[in-house]
C-alpha cells in the first residue's frame, strides 16, 4: 500500500496535491473517510484552515475542500491571475507550460461558471479587460 506524502505548506501546490489526493482516495476509500485522512496530512495555513472548522463542517469533504482553495485563493480571480502572470518555471518544458496555463484557463472558466466556448472565452476577456 502507498503512503500518501503530507501536505507542506509554502512548498507545495495546493491544487495539485488535493488532485493526487483525491486521486488515491477514489480508488477505495468510502467519502465518509476523506477528511480524517486529509486532514492527518495537512500542515501550515491548510491544517489552521481545517481546525477553524465546525466540528460538521470538518467531515464534509467537499466543504473542507472549499475552504483550503479559499485559503489558498484558487478561486476564479485566484486562477484569472495565475493565468495572466504565469511564466514557465525552472525545467519545465514548452509543452508542460502550455498545459499549466490551459488548466489554469479552464479552472477560471469553470468558477465563472462559463461553458468551454470560444463565445464564453471571449465574453469573459471582455469582461476582465472592462473591469480592469
Amino acid at each position: 500500500m502507498h503512503k500518501l506524502p503530507a501536505f507542506v505548506d509554502r512548498k507545495d501546490d495546493l491544487d495539485s496535491w488535493l488532485l493526487g489526493f483525491e486521486r488515491f482516495a477514489t480508488s477505495g476509500w468510502p467519502k465518509e473517510s476523506w477528511c480524517t485522512s486529509l486532514s492527518a496530512l495537512l500542515t501550515g495555513r491548510a491544517l489552521e484552515a481545517f481546525c477553524r472548522l465546525s466540528e460538521t463542517e470538518a467531515t464534509d469533504y467537499d466543504r473542507v475542500k472549499g475552504v483550503l482553495q479559499k485559503r489558498y485563493n484558487l478561486t476564479e480571480d485566484g486562477y484569472r491571475q495565475r493565468f495572466r502572470t504565469c511564466s514557465p518555471e525552472e525545467g519545465e518544458n514548452p509543452s508542460m507550460f502550455i498545459v499549466r496555463l490551459k488548466t489554469y484557463l479552464e479552472r477560471w472558466m469553470k468558477l465563472a461558471e462559463a461553458p468551454l466556448t470560444y463565445e464564453a472565452l471571449r465574453d469573459l476577456f471582455v469582461k476582465e479587460q472592462f473591469l480592469n
